[in-house]
């Protein structure tokens, strides 16, 4: 008989993402079950005159960290929220480095 130890083997957990503006993530991970501790990435890509501007990362709605390239690597932990924040192209360089 072989015993396994499922503690070891976090739940799947979901995920949050936000998006703030139009555009789109490849892949779209919102919603997704993932497993805590696994490396993931997505790409954003502003659509309809928008740009992608920065992801903000945060658990428990704490104050969360930014960051300003379009792909994105994250490691899944639980409560884990991704927002990503999309501006008229219009403003690029006024309120983003071109």
């Amino acid at each position: 008989m072989v015993t396994v130890d499922v503690s070891m083997y976090p739940e799947n957990t979901q995920l949050e993402v936000r998006f703030i503006g139009s555009g789109t993530l490849t892949p779209n991970y919102s919603f997704a079950m993932l497993q805590p501790g696994t490396t993931n990435s997505m790409t954003a890509a502003g659509v309809n005159g928008y740009a992608f501007q920065k992801w903000i990362l945060s658990t428990n709605w704490g104050d969360g960290v930014t960051l300003t390239n379009a792909k994105l690597s994250f490691v899944m932990q639980s409560n884990l929220t991704i927002n990503a924040f999309f501006i008229p192209a219009a403003y690029v360089g006024l309120f983003m480095p071109s």
